[in-house]
């Protein structure tokens, strides 16, 4: 089982809050990129790990006098979509991240920090017939190869689908 432990030191900053707005052209906060571009440049030689994935999110709330307050769940997107920039995890949809938790592992005096744990997971059953329901080219393939109509093979994926999560 392949796995990356990672470790993301002080405040991580949301993609989606204080955006900035130029016209049609709407940006992550000056924050959040330059957090990124940082962040970007420690992850260089960092192994790729293949889907699908779990991710665990381990935060040590950090502050001077009392825990700094700020959303986990818009800090797990800035990490994904870094994770993602980075090339360690191929995407950060649930075909890609099929089991995600992020919890508050304690207080710290101070910096916080957020430890990162990439592992893959094999064996997940339900993604072949969805990736394959949603590869074109390859029920067109199926099409040729079977005679049966487009509609029949996504049904009978589907079918296959629906019955394993029953």
């Amino acid at each position: 089982m392949s796995n990356l432990v990672l470790t993301f030191a002080g405040h991580i900053p949301s993609k989606k809050n204080s955006r900035r707005s130029f016209g049609r052209v709407n940006l992550p906060s000056k924050a959040y990129e330059n957090w990124h571009k940082r962040e970007l440049a420690t992850l260089t030689d960092a192994p790729a790990i293949p889907s699908p994935v779990e991710i665990t999110y381990a935060f040590y709330i950090g502050g001077k006098v009392s825990p700094m307050e700020f959303d986990l769940s818009n800090s797990e997107e800035s990490i994904n979509d870094l994770l993602v920039d980075a090339g360690i995890i191929e995407d950060d949809s649930w075909l890609h991240v099929v089991d995600r938790r992020g919890y508050v592992a304690g207080f710290v005096q101070g910096e916080g920090r957020c430890v990162v744990d990439i592992t893959h997971v094999p064996g997940v059953t339900w993604r072949d017939p969805v990736l394959l329901l949603k590869n074109d080219a390859e029920i067109r393939r199926l099409k040729t190869l079977t005679g049966q109509p487009l509609t029949k093979i996504r049904a009978a994926e589907w079918a296959k689908l629906t019955s394993d999560a029953a």
